[in-house]
């Protein structure tokens, strides 16, 4: 679980959310997934400025960028989670899918490259 800060596409101001991260990757970057798509805010907010904060473990508000992850490493990164965490993935998909409405639903990945 991590705590994300991000600016506000329109208004500037400071939002957070709070994230499963889907990979360390290593202590330096973590990758996080949108459940809602493309469409969810935080995401569009990456989008329209990636410079945002971290907090995942002893870590505070941690300076980072965010890195939109293309298709089909997106794809590959969901793939390798759903085989590492079968049971998770089970769950995520069906919660999603119930909020949705979409048996196969695209899931975007967001790479977070954590600064120091």
């Amino acid at each position: 679980m991590l705590m994300l800060v991000h600016r506000g596409r329109r208004s500037g101001a400071e939002r957070y959310v709070a994230l499963e991260a889907v990979d360390r990757e290593s202590r330096d970057s973590v990758v996080i997934a949108s459940g809602f798509g493309t469409g969810a805010q935080w995401y569009r907010n990456l989008e329209a400025d990636p410079s945002c904060e971290v907090s995942i473990g002893f870590r505070n508000r941690v300076p980072a960028r965010a890195e939109l992850l293309d298709e089909s490493e997106s794809k590959a990164l969901l793939g390798k989670y759903a085989s590492k965490h079968p049971s998770g993935w089970k769950m995520l998909k069906e919660s999603i899918t119930e909020v949705t409405g979409d048996p196969n639903p695209e899931i975007p990945m967001v790479r977070l490259h954590l600064e120091g």
